[in-house]
């Protein structure tokens, strides 16, 4: 059955700090959603080896390299939904009906804007391509 209404999740991406090799950390926090508003800050770093896996992500293909872009997208997730902005993702999504979806709005610090959060990977059963979040028919992801 196609989606006929999505509900809005907002999660805003701000307070980026830097650090001397750039961009060390920011916060997330869930602005609204189908369960309701976020009431934590999450406090997130990015991993070293971030810089080398957005590479693995360059050809921009989901054929070559499959593990490895799925590594970079379970990275890029557990960035953008940290352990409490992810139960609150996974619980609105839970409680989509069969002709509804989740429109996850990001609202993003300037710092980590260029980051291509479209890859993000939540795997909910084998570690195929099915897990990237862009893919998923009910999620639409709107900056």
């Amino acid at each position: 059955m196609p989606v006929r209404h999505f509900h809005d999740f907002i999660l805003v991406a701000d307070a980026a700090q830097s650090a001397a090799g750039g961009l060390a950390s920011f916060e997330v926090r869930v602005f609204d959603s189908p369960v309701g508003q976020g009431t934590r800050k999450e406090s997130v770093r990015l991993p070293d080896g971030l810089a080398r896996q957005l590479r693995w992500l360059e050809d921009r293909t989901l054929d070559s390299e499959l593990a490895r872009q799925i590594e970079a997208g379970e990275t890029l997730a557990a960035l953008l939904l940290p352990p409490y902005a992810r139960q609150m993702f996974s619980a609105s999504l839970a409680r989509l009906r069969e002709d509804e979806g989740l429109r996850l709005i990001l609202r993003l610090d300037a710092a980590i804007a260029d980051l291509p959060w479209e890859y993000i990977y939540l795997a909910s059963g084998p570690r195929d391509a099915a897990g990237f979040v862009a893919l998923d028919p009910r999620i639409s992801i709107v900056r």
